[in-house]
C-alpha cells in the first residue's frame, strides 16, 4: 500500500515544473538528520536506507528500500522545525529530481487529490517509523532480533533464509558482535539452525510464543 502511494506521487511530482536534477554517490546522505529541510527529492530505482542517530551517538537503521520509486524528505516540508528528523543515505548511486518547498506546496494547492495522497503517505510512514522505534525502546535485543527472524522465516515459507547480520544489528541499534551472540544463543537453545550462510527456525512454536509473551 505504501509503495502504491509513493509511485503515484512520484509520477505526479515529475510533472511539476521548476525542479532540478540531482545525483548522489553511494554512501552519500540525501537528507541529513538535523540539516535544513527546504526541498524534497523524487527518486526512481533507488537503493536507500533511513537512519536515526540518538543523542548518545547510537545509530539505528529504521528502514531499507531497494528499487524505491517515490519521494524523500516530505515530512519536514509541513513542520515548523525546518530540519530533517531522519537521515536518508544512498546505498548505491541515486538519480533524482529536487523540488523546493514552495514548488511542492504550490502543486498541492492546485491538486487536492495529490495533497490527499501525501497525507496518506505521511500517516503510513509515521506509523511505521514510530512502531519500529518504540519496539527498539521497549523491548530487549533478543526479543526484537527474534521477532525479525520470525518475519524472515514466514517470508521464506518457513524454509531457510539469509540474514544480513550487519544490517540487522544496525537496525536494532546494536553491534554486530552483540547480534551474533543472540543468534548463537538461539542456535544453542535449539530454536535456530544454521545451514552454511542460511538459517532456519527449527522451533517456530517456541519463537512465536516468546515474542507473544
Amino acid at each position: 500500500m505504501l509503495r502504491d502511494f509513493d509511485t503515484k506521487i512520484y509520477h505526479r511530482l515529475l510533472t511539476v515544473p521548476g525542479g532540478r536534477p540531482v545525483r548522489y554517490a553511494a554512501g552519500q546522505v540525501i537528507c541529513f538528520q538535523g540539516g535544513e529541510a527546504n526541498a524534497l527529492v523524487v527518486v526512481s530505482g533507488a537503493d536507500i536506507k533511513v537512519q536515526y542517530v540518538s543523542a548518545s551517538g547510537r545509530k539505528y537503521t529504521l528502514g531499507q528500500e531497494e528499487n524505491y520509486f517515490g519521494v524523500l524528505g516530505e515530512m519536514e516540508l509541513f513542520s515548523g522545525s525546518g530540519t530533517h528528523m531522519l537521515s536518508v543515505v544512498a546505498v548505491n548511486p541515486v538519480v533524482g529530481y529536487q523540488l523546493t518547498r514552495e514548488k511542492v506546496l504550490g502543486a498541492l494547492v492546485k491538486m487536492p487529490d495529490l495533497a490527499l495522497d501525501f497525507l496518506a503517505l505521511m500517516s503510513n510512514r509515521y506509523h511505521t517509523t514510530v512502531t519500529r522505534a518504540m519496539e527498539n525502546i521497549l523491548y530487549g535485543l533478543r526479543f526484537n532480533a527474534l521477532k525479525r527472524l520470525v518475519d524472515l522465516s514466514d517470508a521464506a515459507d518457513h524454509g531457510a533464509f539469509t540474514v544480513a547480520q550487519d544490517i540487522e544489528a544496525e537496525s536494532l541499534g546494536t553491534s554486530s558482535r552483540a547480534y551474533r551472540r543472540v543468534l548463537k544463543s538461539l542456535i544453542d537453545e535449539g530454536v535456530l539452525e544454521k545451514h552454511g550462510n542460511s538459517f532456519k527456525l527449527i522451533n517456530p512454536e517456541h519463537a512465536f510464543s516468546e515474542i507473544q509473551t
